[in-house]
């Protein structure tokens, strides 16, 4: 081989390395940056062995991440751009880092689901992700949702937050975006009225409401193609008159599920033993009224009001009371009433108290550590007032979930049959 040919074939072998180079593309650095920050803010040490090679080697190489070549949008050439990454194994925790944001190429299915580590606000950049079509958010640590900006999903047709307790209202943008098919939006805390302009949404084939506090009023939804509709209801706090349209028209959906609905918030009666206990309930539209007590199938009262009188040890429990009304059978309204002997605002010095807790002050979780086997736990206010009560089972130290009270101070009481109340003064950050 002659020198000049030599140098030739070595000049197109420079080129074609460069060339395939570049139509390969170099990762965007912010798209890099963003991902590092993920691991560093979000215990990426802890993920384990399978990403070692998150920061070690090229982006497009690094354990569960995938990329693709796009056109840069200066006209520069070919640019390499982080869509999508699957978080299921990633076992994170603490607060997504902002440069997420930055991730514009992110697409298809985006699943932050159960990762109880992760707490706080849902953040609003994770909006910037405009191209993605699934986001769910299952069974996670988030408190709260940031809707800002949340508009610019236009291609989202599935938003699914079944078992993370989000804190507020539903925001109601998430009914007016033009491509959403399916809200599951079960098992979670929303609180408030559903937003009018679920109204609109006519084109939804997927409502899950199950299990929040949501009260009326409730729009009804004249649903495109109600054979594909499957509505789920159970579990919040609305009237006779909210439910009525859907129970009107349950023949007409795939699937529907409205059991009951709370009529209150559960109430519990404090009485010393010997007293008289007593109930009362009042709807407006119903017809009958039943009262149980635990599991009984025989009602001990058909009246909106009864008594127990000298009220003794077998008598404490759970009295349920259904509502009903007639030409919307069979659906109900329940109340629930727990019946105690004894008082959880009877405040002794803490600093007799058998029990401690940590951290004091806290912002999210209060641990209690002492005492045998706590049956139920009080929250009250400076000024006496229940603001939360609860079953609970304590076998050396147990958590509190307090993100959702507002910041100051209050009395926690812990209840057992052996020690009576103790109580505890603590402060939420």
């Amino acid at each position: 081989m002659n020198k000049n040919y030599l140098i030739k074939f070595l000049f197109v072998g420079v080129l074609f390395v460069g060339f395939s180079n570049l139509a390969q593309g170099q990762t965007l650095e912010s798209d890099s940056i963003a991902l590092v920050a993920l691991y560093d803010q979000c215990g990426g040490e802890n993920w384990g062995d399978g990403f070692s090679n998150w920061k070690t080697e090229k982006v497009e190489n690094w354990e569960n991440v995938t990329t693709s070549v796009f056109d840069a949008e200066d006209g520069s050439g070919a640019i390499r751009r982080v869509t999508h990454i699957s978080f299921k194994d990633l076992n994170l925790s603490g607060t997504l880092p902002n440069e997420l944001g930055g991730l514009t190429e992110m697409s298809g299915k985006i699943e932050l689901n159960d990762q109880p580590g992760l707490t706080g606000q849902l953040p609003s950049f994770l909006w910037n992700w405009t191209k993605v079509e699934r986001f769910q958010v299952k069974n996670s640590g988030f408190t709260s949702m940031d809707a800002s900006g949340l508009e610019k999903m236009v291609n989202l047709y599935e938003f699914n937050t079944e078992g993370t307790k989000f804190c507020g209202s539903i925001p109601g943008v998430l009914f007016e975006l033009p491509a959403m098919k399916q809200l599951y939006l079960h098992e979670s805390a929303f609180t408030g009225t559903i937003p009018p302009e679920a109204a609109t949404a006519v084109n939804l084939i997927r409502l899950y409401l199950t299990n929040n506090k949501l009260t009326g009023p409730l729009p009804f939804i004249s649903f495109s193609v109600p054979g594909d509709v499957k509505v789920k209801l159970t579990g919040n706090f609305f009237g006779f008159s909210d439910v009525q349209p859907y129970e009107d028209n349950r023949s007409s959906y795939a699937d529907f599920a409205n059991d009951f609905q709370f009529a209150q918030e559960k109430v519990d009666i404090y009485v010393s033993a010997g007293e008289t206990a007593n109930f009362e309930i009042s709807v407006d539209g119903s017809d009958h009224v039943s009262w149980f007590k635990e599991n009984e199938i025989t009602p001990i009262s058909e009246n909106n009001v009864f008594a127990i009188d000298n009220v003794a040890e077998a008598n404490e429990g759970i009295y349920t009371c259904t509502i009903t009304k007639d030409g919307i059978s069979p659906f109900y309204l329940k109340a629930i009433f727990e019946l105690i002997i004894g008082s959880p605002t009877a405040i002794g010095d803490p600093e007799e108290s058998i029990f401690s807790v940590y951290p004091n002050p806290a912002k999210s979780d209060l641990f209690v550590k002492g005492g045998s086997k706590w049956e139920r736990a009080f929250i009250t206010d400076i000024a006496g007032q229940q603001i939360e009560a609860k079953y609970v089972e304590n076998f050396g130290t147990m958590r509190i979930d307090i993100s959702h009270l507002e910041r100051g101070g209050y009395f926690l009481t812990l209840y057992s049959k052996e020690q009576g109340n103790q109580t505890i003064k603590f402060v939420k950050n």
